[in-house]
């Protein structure tokens, strides 16, 4: 009997490691017995065990060859009754001793042949320890993908292979050792050429929806996938890390597939602290009902700071090891805006204190910032709305801020002008947009068509000048407020997002 090392004849597949080359029962085998030379025309063909290869790269390494194979028995069905494996050139010797494998010298086997003769485990073990090797020769094959746009995502055949024992590494699943058919036949008892990808893909997505103004209530929804039942899942959690949120724990819903959404009852939920996100141990979904299936979660939570996030992250152990996948854009954020007033006098040059303003929201309720949050206020007009405290004062620097506001479509109204100033209070609508950090301010008035739009960024500021003499009023006849685009000083002053609303006011003829 030659050294090289023989083919044993496979048993049943096994989930945890589909090695086409696997085992098979011992045979004399003699010199003369030996097959062709191995061709260029051979293949290998990777199916997904659920969905579909797309995102997937494989790289292709040769391991081993064949020798001293054929049908023994002149089987009518001309399969190969076996086989020997031998190391593929000094290369695959050098890489395969680096990686840790032993040859079986008393056997007759070298280091290839004393993987495709031993068992499932130890072929998976093997594959892990030659994919983790730094030293690995050139790939036969790198880079092969199933396109985007193909017919049929769920194979991928890789041709132009010499006939042969491969290491295939795979950028999302676990790495598989297969051997191609042995001159272009099958093994008595399974097919050679054919392996299923076993995916260590872990991802979540996540979206946000709803008003995100400060005390407001957000709805998300999560998706993740419980992972293949070849890729040998042990453990699965998902956790939820929130800024600026507090979730509502009797919110969370939990449907797998089609089936019904419903409280997790197959699994356990620990709310962080101050309800900022939770961690739903997941490992009870682990069952043959589930594997493969997409996971869904929903649930609500409060508003409580400047723009709010969250970021999803799936945690898994496969195949004894751990794998993360984390909501790929990052945190999901709602944003709210910001901006501010900035009372002065007529010139801009006095700040005044104790100018107060209200701010009503496009249904009509006016909008009261208590205990860190924006509640709605039920008030027939500007001054029950004062008295039912929902008024803000400008400070000593003039300033006064409005938080964390969501989309839509605010009235500002000066309802206390500072004393010695004219009477004529200001009023302003800004027309928000969260999603484009922009504020579009108009000024409200009997001569509201005159009056030009203009947009502030988030956190950016609108003037509002007093004044304390009728002399001042500027001679055009006309009645109303208006915005105007700042000037240089005022950019400098807003950071490029300051714009003047001044009054008008008819005088005499």
């Amino acid at each position: 009997m030659s050294n090289t090392t023989t083919i044993r004849r496979i048993v049943a597949p096994t989930a945890a490691i589909l090695v086409a080359a696997a085992t098979l029962g011992a045979g004399a085998l003699t010199a003369n017995a030996a097959g062709a030379a191995p061709t260029a025309n051979a293949s290998i063909t990777l199916t997904a065990a659920s969905g579909d290869l797309v995102g997937h790269t494989f790289d292709v390494y040769r391991v081993g060859s064949y020798t001293n194979y054929g049908n023994w028995n002149n089987d009518a069905d001309g399969k190969i009754d076996s086989a020997d494996v031998v190391n593929a050139d000094t290369a695959a010797a050098n890489w395969l001793k680096a990686a840790g494998i032993k040859a079986d010298a008393a056997a007759g086997h070298d280091e290839a042949g004393t993987i495709a003769s031993g068992n499932a485990q130890a072929a998976h073990d093997a594959a892990a320890a030659l994919a983790a090797a730094k030293d690995k020769p050139q790939a036969v094959q790198a880079g092969i993908a199933v396109a985007p746009d193909a017919k049929d995502k769920t194979t991928l055949t890789i041709n132009g292979l010499e006939e042969g024992y491969y290491l295939i590494v795979d950028s999302n699943g676990l790495p598989l050792l297969v051997g191609t058919k042995i001159n272009g036949k099958d093994l008595d008892t399974q097919a050679l050429g054919v392996a299923v990808v076993k995916s260590t893909s872990v991802s979540v997505t996540k979206s946000g929806a709803g008003d995100s103004t400060i005390g407001a209530t957000v709805s998300y929804t999560v998706t993740f996938k419980v992972p293949d039942k070849n890729a040998n899942p042990t453990k699965l959690s998902y956790e939820d890390v929130a800024t600026d949120l507090s979730v509502n724990p009797d919110s969370i819903r939990v449907k797998v597939g089609d089936g019904e959404a419903a409280a997790p009852a197959k699994g356990t939920v620990t709310m962080k602290d101050g309800n900022a996100g939770f961690t739903y141990v997941a490992d009870g979904l682990l069952a043959d009902a589930n594997y493969g299936k997409t996971v869904t979660i929903t649930y609500t939570a409060t508003v409580t700071g400047k723009d709010p996030s969250n970021t999803g992250t799936v945690h898994a152990t496969l195949d004894g090891k751990d794998h993360t996948g984390t909501t790929p854009e990052g945190p999901v954020t709602l944003a709210n805006f910001d901006f501010r007033i900035h009372k002065t006098n007529n010139d801009g040059k006095v700040a005044l204190q104790n100018a107060g303003f209200v701010i009503k929201a496009a249904d009509g309720k006016y909008m009261k910032f208590d205990q860190g949050k924006w509640a709605k206020v039920d008030a027939k007009d500007d001054q029950a709305a004062v008295a039912a405290g929902a008024e803000a004062r400008t400070g000593a620097d003039g300033f006064l801020s409005f938080e964390g506001l969501g989309d839509g479509t605010y009235t500002v109204t000066e309802t206390t002008v500072p004393d010695g100033y004219i009477k004529a209070p200001a009023q302003f609508t800004i027309t928000i947009d969260n999603k484009a950090h922009t504020g579009t301010v108009k000024g409200v008035g009997a001569n509201n068509g005159l009056t030009p739009s203009a947009t502030i960024k988030d956190g950016g500021q609108v003037e509002v000048h007093n004044l304390n003499s009728i002399t001042q009023l500027p001679q055009t006849g006309a009645a109303g407020v208006y915005v105007l685009a700042g000037t240089a000083a005022l950019l400098a002053l807003a950071g490029g997002a300051t714009y003047a609303l001044k009054r008008r006011q008819q005088t005499a003829a």
